[in-house]
């Protein structure tokens, strides 16, 4: 009797024997738990959904991709890294002619949309605050989401159409680089299913670059005085706040990390670019993708503007004139030294920092 006894007690401990408690004997209020049987075969004969697919994989409109940036940032460079290095379809006039470089989505930002050029306007003289478009303008701000959300479907049936992709399991995006002055409206049109990519680079660059059509664009709108450096400053400061609040599906990334990074902050740079996405990083490809970049780097880091005696050099005089505390601090955010720019060897030890915000690849 002893034996059996000790047999049963054992068994109840390893656990062969289940124990049934009296659901009678429980405390009022205690939750009716009933007990639960799993089938191990049937839970690996559940298929997993793949760890890295696209938008229309999953059986979703949103593009995988917005690229955007302020003033002449490198927007198409990352455009073709991202296609070269995580064979993401991005649309580009000279890839995908249907898209004619992604004019459809061009009808929704400003100047070019009367509704998307309404939100920038403001009644005194102080610069429009992006992150408030949705409350003062929203009508013309419903519009504006309505047009991209339209103007990205026919993107994608541009590309689709252009055999650029296997159907509809592709990774898709196109680059507009004036969309960052409406990135409240992408996030609203697409919400995190997109990664939202902002190009940076360095102000003295943008500001002395031969393209100033943004700052002709939008300067007098975001800083008075005819101030390059203080149109970056309010708009870049804006777009930062927007990005850090929508840190899961957006990133900033600077085009220099790239260009002219080491092979270290370069493969950093790739795979942060990857992971926001959501395509499989692929060293190999990413590194050939960057190579060809490289080949660039002169026009990056000031070099050319500081040995250029011309208009170039005038305009970089002028932005550091320009400079002042709060330049040097938002700087320091992004991971550029004001300091350090146009010599080589300066260039290569202090031109690029660690960023201080979290959001910069």
């Amino acid at each position: 009797m002893v034996g059996r006894a000790f047999l049963l007690l054992s068994l109840l401990m390893l656990g062969f024997i289940p124990i049934q408690f009296d659901r009678t004997s429980r405390p009022a209020g205690a939750a009716d738990e009933q007990t639960k049987t799993i089938d191990v075969a049937a839970v690996d004969s559940v298929p997993s959904e793949p760890a890295f697919q696209s938008n229309s994989a999953k059986g979703r409109k949103e593009p995988d991709v917005v690229v955007f940036g302020v003033g002449d940032s490198g927007t198409r460079g990352i455009n073709h890294f991202l296609h070269e290095a995580g064979n993401v379809h991005m649309c580009d006039g000279n890839r995908h002619r249907h898209t004619e470089d992604c004019n459809p989505t061009k009808a929704c930002h400003p100047p070019n949309s009367a509704d998307a050029m309404e939100m920038l306007r403001t009644d005194d003289d102080a610069p429009p605050q992006l992150s408030e478009m949705h409350a003062t303008h929203p009508k013309q701000f419903q519009k504006v989401v309505q047009c991209e959300r339209e103007s990205s479907q026919t993107v994608f049936a541009g590309i689709d159409s252009s055999g650029a992709g296997e159907g509809e399991s592709v990774f898709w995006g196109y680059k507009n680089p004036r969309h960052s002055y409406i990135l409240p409206v992408l996030i609203e049109a697409f919400g995190n299913h997109t990664a939202y990519i902002f190009v940076a680079r360095h102000p003295y660059d943008i500001c002395s670059g031969k393209n100033q059509n943004q700052f002709r664009a939008f300067g007098h709108i975001f800083a008075s005085g005819n101030s390059c450096m203080n149109f970056w400053f309010e708009a870049m400061s804006q777009l930062l706040t927007l990005i850090e609040e929508h840190s899961e599906s957006a990133r900033i990334v600077r085009t220099e990390s790239l260009v002219l990074g080491g092979i270290s902050q370069r493969d950093a740079t790739s795979k942060c670019i990857a992971s926001v996405v959501g395509y499989k990083y692929d060293e190999k490809a990413a590194r050939a993708s960057t190579s060809i970049m490289i080949q660039h780097n002169s026009s990056y880091g000031g070099q050319s503007r500081v040995e250029d005696n011309g208009k170039a050099n005038r305009l970089w005089k002028k932005a550091v004139s320009e400079t002042a505390e709060a330049h040097h601090a938002l700087a320091s955010k992004l991971g550029y030294n004001l300091t350090a720019y146009g010599l080589q060897e300066e260039r290569d030890a202090f031109f690029l920092t660690e960023a201080t915000s979290k959001v910069v690849c």
